[in-house]
């Protein structure tokens, strides 16, 4: 099932990080926990497995201007999915190009909101936490506008033969697949998952 119709509530924005699950969540909480300190806030974490239905019903609803509940969960080997409860993807904003950098990984950002206001997305970023490679398919008040930046990727051409115009959600998914990652998920297979809250 592709990841944003999981779940009780849509999920529009996820980050593929190219890396261990365990090695992952030991860096995030390395970087997040003096952060929280420093404010006087911590965290609280149940690692277990879950079906990953479980894990993406957990991060709702979606409505926090900072994240409250953020979730890690085990793809494969080398790939591990996050995403939170800030209502517009801004937490895996600021979450996919740091954890690129801590890291030292590629980490893609992705978003597929066709609902509240229209908008395809990949951002992939590299160790320097700069987004080395984007593509956008969005209204900017003037009508849907398709728009890239950043240097070609090596088998781009391969995965859109033809250039865009516009993205779609099987562009989105040619996209992740090329790095050996998907966007597609069993709802209720059981993945090893790091349920995280906030204590604000």
């Amino acid at each position: 099932m592709y990841f944003n119709q999981i779940g009780n509530e849509p999920l529009d924005t996820i980050a593929i990080i190219q890396a261990s699950f365990d090695h992952v969540v030991e860096v995030y909480d390395q970087w997040m926990t003096p952060i929280l300190a420093k404010y006087d806030q911590s965290c609280s974490v149940s690692s277990k497995h879950c079906t990953i239905k479980r894990a993406f019903n957990f991060a709702s609803p979606r409505v926090r201007s900072v994240p409250t509940k953020c979730v890690f969960f085990e793809v494969s080997d080398h790939f591990t999915i996050y995403f939170d409860d800030h209502f517009n993807g801004g937490g895996v904003t600021t979450v996919a190009p740091a954890l690129a950098k801590r890291v030292g990984c590629t980490t893609l950002r992705v978003t597929d909101d066709e609902e509240d206001s229209p908008s395809l997305l990949i951002s992939i970023y590299k160790s320097s936490m700069a987004s080395s490679r984007w593509f956008a398919w969005t209204d900017d008040g003037n009508g849907m506008e398709f728009m890239s930046g950043g240097e070609e990727l090596p088998k781009e051409r391969e995965i859109f033969p033809t250039p865009l115009t516009r993205l779609i959600s099987d562009d989105l998914s040619r996209l992740v697949e090329s790095f050996g990652a998907t966007l597609d998920f069993n709802p209720d297979q059981t993945v090893r998952c790091n349920l995280i809250t906030v204590h604000r």
